[in-house]
């Protein structure tokens, strides 16, 4: 897998991954489920300083050879946390399905 420099609004990631929108895909999830509670089983957790939360902007640069560079990926962000969000509905149905033993 290749290393790809991930960043978005104030978030910075570097990630391995099999390509730019798998890198992007793998961020949002990191930041995402970092700032949505219901997606684990922990208690919500207040948050008190805007500071503390990571925001991704409306796109996602994704590069192979460092942050801030001019030739980029860039995917927009709605894109990415749609796919993203019919990934976790997929392994969701996976998950009860395998529960169910079908």
């Amino acid at each position: 897998m290749a290393k790809f420099y991930v960043q978005s609004g104030n978030v910075k990631m570097v990630l391995q991954a099999r390509d730019g929108r798998s890198a992007a895909i793998w961020a949002a999830h990191r930041t995402l489920g970092d700032n949505l509670p219901f997606l684990d089983d922990q208690p919500a957790v207040e948050v008190t300083s805007n500071a503390d939360v990571s925001r991704l902007d409306e796109t996602i640069r994704v590069s192979q050879r460092g942050f801030d560079r001019s030739d980029s990926k860039v995917f927009e962000t709605l894109d990415i946390v749609r796919e993203w969000s019919r990934l976790l509905v997929a392994l969701e149905r996976l998950s009860a399905a395998i529960d169910r033993g079908t």
